[in-house]
């Protein structure tokens, strides 16, 4: 698979095969199949199931099978066929990714760019029936943890005691977390606008509903219950704690992303979740429902490793050891090897459940990503410094302090108002003023930032940084820096 990433393609990994080792037809030619092959007149598979490894380049997956060649994953890559011309939408990163994996559309099609995009038509959250007659057009669609009824929660707000080892007990119908007062609200119904409304196409999981056939998904968001597409019903069994909630427990001081042990204990969940489901339960393991017909989950630990300056690992106690790769960009450091190590025993035991089973030739397995990282070197990586955004992150609206050009302050949309509703004007630095060519601050969304910045001013000498994100707009990129936190995207 090969994705765009400020401007330079990067291999994606996607695999498939049956669980039991028989090889699916690849479109490039890779153990193609065909009569008298001996996998060629097998029954149809009745049940998919998805695993999407944030982050995992096709040179990660090939490194890991060249160093491990009786692990999992060379037992899928040996046995399955690999979609070498596969791509991943752009710009690429978790949302856009994942929707692209269960509908085939590109942004231009899907509706979906990112998580945190502006929206000219719809009217901004809150706003009320009363006002809809008169509110001005102009939204940020805030589709990430900011919806939660609770974001600092594993459950996102459901109430469940003994969290994190009740967390198998949230909700399979996520939307009831949501909070309606953080949705962009829809001009003409003056209604809220759920993440499955926003999507333009209809998703194979919907398609799998249609036909009777049963659905089931696990993912970081309860948004993203956009999975479940225009309907609303696409996917029936649909488990979705949230990852930047307090770790491991509420009121922690990092969320589930910032330790990458944390970040195992929280995939962990969703694996036990698909368990469950192969063994015909829903994802609590309670309710005897029938395997999925569609179904998976995706993988947080080796995007984490992969971003996290240092980090413990499940061997090194309470040493930090460097993430990311190695110097060249080549071999995986020792936070992103035991990352992949992680994976590659969850897949190991997810394929031991299918065949206690008896589903091994009824279950073709899927592996892929939602995107890369970019730069993969750690020497090409420039990324904002952690500290300007201490306790940002934190904050339910996102809003975060800011630098921006003096030439801002006279032709930005907020100049002169103090306020534009995504974020407000701020002092300028001691001593600074625009004529100076000072830097002022303002608090800002990441939104705020990509509707505020012309697109001239990209490639200036200036660091814009959002906050969230953690990423820069560089002279040296296009638009992204990738750095430590849970998104990679393209802006």
């Amino acid at each position: 698979m090969r994705v765009l990433s400020v401007g330079t393609a990067v291999g994606l990994a996607l695999v498939m095969a049956t669980a039991g080792g028989a090889a699916m037809a690849a479109g490039d030619g890779h153990n193609p199949g065909g009569p008298g092959d001996d996998h060629h007149d097998r029954a149809a598979a009745q049940h998919v199931l998805l695993l999407s490894v944030d982050g995992m380049h096709q040179a990660d997956l090939d490194w890991y099978v060249h160093e491990h060649p009786d692990s999992a994953l060379a037992h899928l890559v040996g046995n399955g066929a690999s979609f070498s011309k596969a791509q991943t939408p752009v710009p690429s990163d978790s949302f856009p990714g994942m929707i692209a994996q269960v509908t085939g559309g590109n942004p231009s099609s899907t509706g979906v760019y990112y998580d945190d995009t502006w929206n000219a038509a719809l009217l901004p959250a809150g706003t009320t029936p009363a006002a809809c007659a008169t509110a001005a057009p102009g939204a940020e669609v805030t589709y990430f943890e900011q919806l939660d009824k609770d974001p600092h929660a594993l459950d996102a707000g459901q109430g469940l005691s003994g969290l994190p080892g009740s967390i198998l007990s949230m909700t399979a119908t996520p939307a009831r977390l949501i909070d309606p007062a953080q949705l962009p609200v829809d001009p003409t119904s003056c209604q809220p606008v759920y993440p499955h409304s926003y999507l333009l196409v209809n998703t194979v999981l919907e398609v799998a509903r249609a036909a009777g056939l049963r659905t089931a998904w696990a993912d970081k968001h309860p948004a993203y219950e956009i999975l479940n597409g225009p309907s609303g019903t696409g996917i029936q069994d649909l488990f979705t704690p949230e990852i930047n909630s307090d770790a491991p427990t509420l009121g922690s001081s990092v969320d589930w992303t910032k330790v990458n042990t944390l970040t195992q204990q929280y995939d962990s969940s969703k694996v036990q979740a698909v368990i469950n489901e192969i063994s015909g339960f829903d994802h609590t393991g309670v309710t005897k429902v029938g395997t999925p017909a569609i179904f998976g989950m995706n993988f947080q630990t080796v995007s984490t490793a992969q971003k996290l300056p240092t980090s413990i690992t499940a061997t090194s106690g309470t040493t930090t050891l460097p993430g990311g790769y190695q110097p060249g960009g080549q071999v995986p450091g020792p936070v992103l090897s035991g990352a992949l190590d992680y994976v590659n025993a969850s897949v190991g035991t997810l394929l031991t459940t299918i065949h206690a089973a008896g589903l091994d030739d009824s279950t073709v397995v899927v592996l892929s990503a939602k995107h890369g990282q970019s730069p993969q070197d750690p020497n090409a990586l420039n990324p904002t410094p952690d500290a300007v955004h201490r306790g940002c992150h934190r904050n339910r609206h996102r809003r975060c302090r800011c630098t921006y050009p003096p030439e801002w302050l006279g032709t930005a949309p907020w100049a002169g108002s103090g306020r534009r509703g995504f974020g407000s004007r701020g002092p300028a630095a001691p001593g600074a003023t625009a004529a100076a060519g000072g830097v002022g601050y303002f608090s800002c969304s990441r939104a705020a930032v990509r509707k505020m910045a012309p697109r001239r001013w990209v490639n200036s000498a200036w660091v814009v940084t959002s906050v969230v994100n953690q990423s820069s707009w560089l002279p040296s990129a296009s638009f992204f820096s990738a750095s430590t936190t849970d998104s990679s995207a393209a802006w």
